[in-house]
């Protein structure tokens, strides 16, 4: 766990989400990113962290992630 904090406090970038990292997922929809990084990113292990197990937003937010 040091090992992966200490790399996370030397990040220039990092990408934080919810959801799988998956081809044609939100982010490759909204031009945030391609399939083939999507891809990559999977392949080293994105999203599988586990670290985050809460989300703090505002009630407009909470709403449209929830859905009708």
């Amino acid at each position: 766990m040091r090992e992966v904090l200490d790399l996370a406090r030397s990040a220039v970038v990092t990408l934080t989400g919810m959801g799988s990292a998956t081809p044609g997922g939100s982010a490759v929809l909204a031009g945030v990113t391609t399939d083939d990084e999507v891809a990559e990113f999977a392949a080293r292990g994105a999203i599988r962290g586990g670290l985050i197990d809460a989300l703090v937003t505002d009630e407009p937010t909470a709403q449209a992630l929830l859905g009708p």
